[in-house]
C-alpha cells in the first residue's frame, strides 16, 4: 500500500460529512425558529382563551357591540360609557350573565396578557334574557359601562366585551355568543 497518495474517497467522505452537518444545522435552525414562533405572543388567541371561546365559535356574528347609534365618540374613564349591543339572526332566547359580560379587557404587551377590569355599574339582577321578536331583523339593547380612572392614565386601547348564550327550550345554555369592540378610552376629564 502506498500511503503517500491517499485514496480519492477521503475528499468524498469530507463532502458527505459537510452535507450532513449542513443539513443538521439547517434542521436545527428550522426547529428553533418554529419553536420561537409557537411561543410568540398571539394577542387574539390569548383573548379567546381568556373568554373561553375558540375561533370557530360565534364571535361578532349574532351579537355585535357598537357606539350608540353607530356614532363614534370620545370615551373617558369614570364616565358612563354607553354602547349598543345589537342582536341579529337569533331564533331562541339569549341570556346575558352580567358576571361574564360587559367587561373591559386591556392587553399588556410587555407581559403578553389580557387584564380584565370589571364594569363598575351595579345592576339590579345578575342576568337578563332577550327573546327574539320575529317581526324584527335585529334588536338593539344597551350597555352602560364605567371604567375606573385608576386604570386609565393615558389614552388606552380597551376591548369592550359582551358575552351571552343561546338558550334551548328548557332554558339551558347551549351556544356561547361573543361580541367585542376595540375603543380608545381617554383619562378622566
Amino acid at each position: 500500500m502506498d500511503y503517500k497518495n491517499p485514496p480519492k474517497r477521503l475528499p468524498a467522505f469530507k463532502m458527505i460529512l459537510l452535507v450532513y452537518v449542513g443539513l443538521f444545522l439547517f434542521g436545527f435552525l428550522f426547529c428553533f425558529t418554529a419553536c420561537q414562533q409557537k411561543t410568540a405572543c398571539n394577542k387574539e388567541t390569548l383573548f379567546l382563551e381568556k373568554v373561553g371561546m375558540t375561533a370557530k365559535d360565534d364571535i361578532n356574528k349574532t351579537i355585535t357591540v357598537d357606539y350608540v347609534n353607530g356614532q363614534k365618540t370620545h370615551l373617558y374613564a369614570s364616565d358612563e360609557l354607553l354602547f349598543d349591543v345589537i342582536l341579529t339572526g337569533f331564533t331562541s332566547p339569549i341570556i346575558f350573565d352580567l358576571k361574564e359580560t360587559e367587561k373591559f379587557y386591556i392587553f399588556m404587551q410587555d407581559s403578553c396578557e389580557w387584564v380584565v377590569i370589571d364594569n363598575h355599574v351595579n345592576y339590579l339582577r345578575e342576568e337578563y334574557i332577550v327573546k327574539p321578536v320575529p317581526a324584527l331583523s335585529e334588536l338593539v339593547t344597551g350597555g352602560i359601562m364605567v371604567i375606573p380612572s385608576e386604570f386609565i392614565k393615558e389614552a388606552t386601547s380597551v376591548r369592550i366585551v359582551s358575552k351571552g348564550y343561546l338558550l334551548d327550550e328548557a332554558g339551558n345554555k347551549t351556544k356561547p355568543l361573543l361580541a367585542y369592540l376595540d375603543v380608545i378610552i381617554l383619562p378622566e376629564r
